[in-house]
């Protein structure tokens, strides 16, 4: 239980801080970063990219009607589906 408490203590603690330390603070100091990264990075993950490839996916299909649409007035063909 104590190692759970030092773990919370270490969440507010600085690199200066933790550098000053013993070993168990660095370590301890260490994960807290590697575990806030991770939280930020699935935030990322879920919030941005989901956006970015809808964007993507509509920008795509819009380039797709427009070459369609220049082939069908070029070459007087229907190629339009």
């Amino acid at each position: 239980m104590d190692g759970l408490l030092f773990i919370k203590q270490c969440d507010n603690m600085s690199l200066e801080d933790a550098l000053n330390g013993d070993l168990e603070e660095k370590v301890n100091w260490l994960i807290n970063s590697q575990v806030e990264n991770n939280k930020d990075i699935e935030s990322i993950k879920d919030n941005h990219l989901s956006h970015i490839e809808k964007d993507m996916a509509l920008i795509k299909s819009r380039i797709w009607w427009m070459t369609e649409f220049i082939i069908s007035v070029v070459t007087g063909q229907n190629v339009m589906l």
